[in-house]
C-alpha cells in the first residue's frame, strides 16, 4: 500500500501508537531568518503556487525553496530525497515514492502555504495542531532546523 492510502487512523492501530495532539509544541522554537533569496523566491512562487493549485506546483515553488534553504543552514550536511522509490517495509505497506525525505523521527504535512509539524518518540505520535502559515517562513525554518538538529 502505498504511504498516500493510509489514513491516520490505520497508522495508529497498525503500529500500536498513542497520539496526544497539542498546540504549539514547538512555540519554544527558534525561529531562524529567511535569507533574502528566499524571501524575493516565495514573493515570486506563491502567488503562482497559490492560483495552480496543485500539489505538484506547491512542492516545486515553494516546499523545494524552504528546504533547500534549510539545506544551506546546515552547510549541505543534510540530505534531501525527492521523488524516490522509498520503500521500507513491503509487508507492512510501507511503499511508495516520497515527496521529500529528511532522515529524522519527526514529520512535516504541507500544502505549501500551510506547514503542520508532529514528532514520534517510542509508541507516542505528538502532532502539533497549530498551522504554521508560509508568512511565517522564519518560523518553519526555525521548526524544521530543530527537527535536523534533534532537539525539537
Amino acid at each position: 500500500m502505498a504511504y498516500s492510502n493510509w489514513t491516520l487512523e490505520e497508522v495508529l492501530t497498525t503500529f500500536q501508537l498513542e497520539v496526544t495532539e497539542s498546540i504549539d509544541i514547538f512555540a519554544n522554537t527558534e525561529p531562524i531568518e529567511p535569507s533574502a533569496e528566499l524571501m524575493v523566491e516565495l514573493e515570486k512562487k506563491v502567488p503562482v503556487a497559490a492560483a495552480v493549485n496543485t500539489e505538484k506546483a506547491r512542492s516545486e515553488l515553494i516546499v523545494a525553496n524552504i528546504l533547500i534553504e534549510l539545506r544551506e543552514k546546515f552547510e549541505r550536511r543534510i540530505s534531501l530525497f525527492s521523488g524516490i522509490d522509498f520503500n521500507v517495509d513491503a509487508e507492512n505497506g510501507l511503499t511508495g515514492v516520497c515527496d521529500f525525505l529528511i532522515p529524522c523521527v519527526y514529520g512535516a504535512a504541507t500544502t505549501g502555504t500551510e506547514w503542520k509539524f508532529l514528532k514520534l518518540k517510542g509508541n507516542r505520535l505528538s502532532i502539533d495542531i497549530t498551522v504554521y502559515q508560509i508568512s511565517y517562513c522564519d518560523k518553519i525554518l526555525g521548526v524544521l532546523a530543530s527537527m535536523v538538529d534533534q532537539k525539537a
